[in-house]
């Protein structure tokens, strides 16, 4: 039995192969992968990609979208309870930073897909200085909650079983009054 490959098995000229698969890439467009035969086949491929990753990321999202607001119906006091320990104008920042990192990436691929180095660099720069102060952010917003005992499974409003030693549900209860943020 033969090894070579044959038209009616995938491989051939009509395929833009030889009879040994590739062939030489003396005549290969150098932005093409490998893998695949024309140009027009790697765009393809990669927006159904693209396509592939977005729906993932809708079914992601929608589940924990619905089940934000399955908990939300079901417990509006938590919800109440706790929007007092978020600071919106640091999360409204946070949100600036975030798109603009963004915006800066971004703009760093398009950058490097035209070959411009010295923009690549900069937007790399500043998508790394977004970062940065996404960091910074976050430590200002978790220091607040650290000072107010306001931890993952920790003694709140909401949680009785456990409190900080040497801290009684009465002090605490003082510590999580809105009076005190």
């Amino acid at each position: 039995m033969s090894t070579a490959a044959t038209p009616e098995h995938g491989h051939g000229d009509a395929q833009g192969h030889d009879a040994n698969g590739h062939g030489a890439h003396a005549h290969h467009d150098p932005y093409l992968a490998h893998h695949f035969d024309t140009p027009a086949q790697q765009f393809s491929t990669g927006k159904l990609g693209m396509w592939t990753f977005l729906a993932t990321e809708v079914l992601m999202f929608g589940g924990l979208f619905c089940a934000y607001a399955v908990y939300r119906s079901n417990h509006p006091e938590v919800y109440l309870w706790a929007h007092r320990a978020l600071d919106a104008k640091w999360g409204m920042i946070n949100t600036i930073v975030l798109l603009a990192s963004s915006f800066t990436m971004a703009w760093g691929v398009r950058a490097a897909q035209l070959n411009q180095k010295g923009l690549l660099q900069i937007m790399l720069a500043l998508t790394f200085l977004g970062g940065v102060g996404f960091m910074c952010i976050k430590a200002v917003e978790y220091d607040a909650k650290w000072k107010h005992y306001l931890f993952p499974g920790e003694f709140n409003a909401f949680n009785s079983t456990f409190a900080p030693p040497g801290k009684n549900a009465v002090e605490l209860k003082a510590l999580n009054s809105p009076g005190n943020r």
